[in-house]
């Protein structure tokens, strides 16, 4: 502890004194880093404001670019491209594989049965098919596989088929089943 030996006055004005010179300092500090805050705040602003300008001019030129008649014309592309994708995409969900069910009626024809005549009709299903076998046994035998297999339905197996035993002539008519072939 310090002892003052100044008379009470002078000891109050010298603890006045102090008390201004540290209340001054406080607030020299205080306007100090008040006036520091807003210099930054004001190089902030200014350097945001620099970047806003140059996105700004970047995005111009963007928009520029986009505008220009070969874009439009890739745009014009795009669009062509689009609606030829849902012609495919509808041709497709209309589409029935039949080339499963001729490839399954290749298969079951007999060697010896020789095909003139093979219409479709997509819209019923219906397949007639007609020409000449060389023996009664291979038409029976075409007959029962057709029942077999899983593409065909509804055969229509006219007896005159079986009337001749040797280089006969034979039709049959038929539906393909629909849920085999489509996609």
């Amino acid at each position: 502890m310090a002892v003052n030996l100044l008379p009470k006055i002078e000891q109050k004005d010298i603890h006045f004194e102090l008390a201004y010179h540290q209340l001054t300092n406080f607030w020299l500090w205080v306007l100090g880093s008040l006036v520091l805050l807003i210099i930054i705040g004001q190089l902030s602003a200014w350097q945001i404001k620099s970047w806003i300008k140059t996105a700004d001019a970047e995005l111009a030129a963007s928009r520029e670019s986009l505008n220009t008649a070969s874009n439009q014309e890739l745009q014009k592309q795009v669009l062509l491209l689009n609606q030829e994708i849902a012609n495919i995409d509808q041709l497709r969900s209309a589409h029935y594989a039949w080339s499963d069910a001729l490839i399954e009626l290749g298969s079951i024809l007999p060697a010896d049965m020789v095909v003139d005549i093979l219409s479709l009709n997509r819209v019923s299903g219906q397949v007639d098919i007609t020409g000449f076998v060389r023996n009664r046994e291979s038409v029976i035998k075409f007959w029962s596989d057709m029942h077999k297999a899983k593409y065909f339905k509804d055969i229509n197996f006219p007896l005159s088929n079986l009337e001749q035993p040797l280089d006969t002539p034979y039709q049959f008519t038929f539906f393909i089943n629909e849920e085999q072939i489509k996609p």
